[in-house]
């Protein structure tokens, strides 16, 4: 059986907007205030020799508090660089707060990347 793409699936299938790659901290809330949505997309970093978690929260109001996702680990891990490495990906809604905080250990945010849709 053979799988045929149309035009008009195809365009509809692509998202479009504007990439950036704002200077962002860990333990610091952010509002989306760009009238769209946002996916937010971040490269995280964390060390290996401690035990060491993040958590990602989005919500309406500041702090926000919904959890969306932890990384990390709960006890020291062997790898050869010491580190332990985790993609993100996660949207949020115009007016929403966001942030990546530090639950325990050593977190950081290696790439963060913003794409208003």
């Amino acid at each position: 059986t053979q799988f045929r793409l149309t035009q008009k699936l195809t365009t509809g299938c692509f998202e479009t907007g504007t990439w950036s790659a704002p200077a962002r901290a860990i333990d610091t809330v952010y509002q989306n205030t760009s009238g769209k949505k946002l996916r937010v997309i971040i490269n995280v970093k964390i060390d290996g020799i401690n035990a060491s978690t993040g958590e990602f929260k989005v919500g309406a109001a500041n702090p926000p508090t919904l959890i969306l996702t932890k990384v990390g680990h709960d006890a020291a891990v062997t790898t050869t660089s010491n580190y332990v490495y985790y993609a993100v990906s996660f949207e949020v809604p115009n007016n929403w707060y966001y942030t990546l905080s530090t639950v325990s250990g050593t977190v950081y945010a290696n790439y963060w990347s913003e794409l208003t849709e």
